[in-house]
């Protein structure tokens, strides 16, 4: 199991490493930090996207601490 989870972060991590990589190579520093703040649209749109991403990090989150807490009881 410790095999297949270094795998999937292994296999996560270069996914994540190789689009930053790609994306800085291909429109370089003149993007901003915050993708969101470079779009335009309507407000309903940009507030989708915000929520979208708040949800995101509170799912991801939990699931990091759900597996932390399982891990210690076995």
């Amino acid at each position: 199991m410790r095999r297949a989870l270094a795998v999937q972060y292994t296999a996560g991590a270069a996914a994540y490493y190789g689009i930053s990589a790609a994306g800085y190579w291909a429109y370089g520093s003149a993007v901003s930090e915050y993708l969101p703040d470079q779009l335009g649209g309507p407000r309903w749109a940009v507030v989708l996207i915000n929520a979208a991403a708040f949800l995101q990090s509170v799912v991801s989150q939990h699931v990091r601490i759900v597996t932390c807490s399982r891990a210690n009881l076995s």
